[in-house]
């Protein structure tokens, strides 16, 4: 199996004003610089290499794979869609035996949405018998929560502002200084390092995540 990215995110989780608005920074820090930290955050989370195993702003992919399932005990012929959610199969092709791409008709096949979503044949169908070769068989899928930023879930755009954070603690050499209240009892100022501010955001971006991880 082999994933291909057709055509990218045309769009950002958080926009570099969402960014100043959730972490409240001013303009010492440029709009290209905030862009650039929340698209290299994105990339550690999204798409074939990143963390979630999902899509997150609607992108296309095509999944190679050398020949169909032709496996009938349970859900043998099923097809799993990597990188949900799935918002739709633009087309399923295959090379036959004398090496000609042909398209399946979208008749003769089922989408079925869910956490794992995959294509199966439709009652009474089977897969054509496609010829044994690398990438023989080709399916081109829209996945991603939507569109915009906004349509993207609010832990996983908290995790990327958190993301943000540590980025810019990284690159500035002045200390972040935290304050840890309590009501009614006191609050205590305190500063820590780069590698300090890293490990307190660290954990609760993984626990914004944790639902949202696609395990194999």
């Amino acid at each position: 199996m082999r994933l291909v990215q057709v055509t990218p995110p045309a769009n950002e989780p958080l926009s570099a004003e969402e960014v100043r608005a959730r972490l409240n920074i001013g303009t010492e820090i440029s709009d290209d610089v905030l862009d650039a930290f929340v698209t290299s955050a994105r990339m550690v989370l999204d798409g074939v290499d990143g963390y979630l195993g999902r899509a997150l702003v609607t992108q296309t992919w095509k999944l190679l794979l050398p020949c169909f399932p032709h496996h009938w005990h349970c859900d043998g012929a099923v097809i799993m869609i990597p990188l949900p959610p799935l918002q739709d199969i633009n087309s399923i092709s295959y090379a036959d035996n004398a090496g000609a791409s042909v398209i399946v008709d979208p008749a003769d096949y089922r989408i079925v949405q869910g956490p794992r979503p995959y294509v199966a044949p439709v009652y009474g169908k089977s897969w054509p018998a496609a010829r044994w070769q690398s990438d023989a068989v080709e399916i081109e899928f829209v996945a991603g929560y939507g569109d915009e930023g906004s349509d993207v879930p609010e832990p996983i755009r908290c995790a990327i502002a958190l993301a943000v954070s540590q980025l810019r603690s990284l690159s500035t050499r002045d200390q972040n200084v935290m304050v840890d209240s309590v009501i009614g009892v006191g609050s205590k100022t305190y500063a820590t390092g780069r590698d300090g501010g890293a490990d307190a955001l660290g954990p609760a971006a993984m626990m914004l995540l944790s639902t949202y991880r696609v395990l194999a």
